[in-house]
């Protein structure tokens, strides 16, 4: 969901504007995101975060799914509309994967604070190695209840 401190951040490593429905660029950001920590990507509104009136969500979809068809495998996203000072836009949610992502012409890329930026031969290997290795500790436990937690570890981690 689209949060004033989203949109009150900027752009950022989890945060992404476009101003416009850009193929390239979506999926280019898509596999950054999904190369990272994953993130919010908002489209139709300007580097200030203001909306500009130039998406239409009855065209989102469209532009999505040809965004996804460029990453390689496939990127899996969720998406809103917003309306926001009289107009729409949009927040596409990209969530983190334990897959290595590429663009249909092999780059790959990944998020450095504002920017995405493509990763030559070493750079790949090391990302691919850490995909690998899983995130164990942000998967939930099926039938887990607060009460199976141990109330003083919870208390000292916050």
């Amino acid at each position: 969901m689209i949060t004033s401190t989203i949109l009150k951040a900027g752009p950022g490593q989890l945060v992404e504007y476009l101003p416009d429905l850009e193929v390239e660029r979506l999926a280019m950001t898509l596999v950054a995101f999904a190369n990272g920590d994953g993130g919010t990507i908002v489209l139709g509104v300007d580097a200030n975060g203001k909306p500009n009136g130039s998406v239409y969500p009855e065209d989102v979809e469209g532009v999505l799914r040809r965004a996804e068809m460029q990453c390689r495998p496939p990127v899996h996203t969720g998406w809103e509309q917003i309306d926001l000072a009289g107009a729409s836009v949009v927040a596409v949610t990209v969530s983190r994967t334990g897959e290595l992502h590429s663009l249909a012409d092999g780059r790959v890329v990944i998020r450095m604070g504002t920017e995405n930026r493509p990763l030559g031969g070493e750079a790949i290997r090391q990302l691919a190695a850490s995909k690998s290795s899983g995130d164990y500790e942000a998967e939930a436990i099926p039938g887990a209840k607060r009460s199976d937690l141990d109330e003083e570890f919870i208390t000292e981690y916050m």
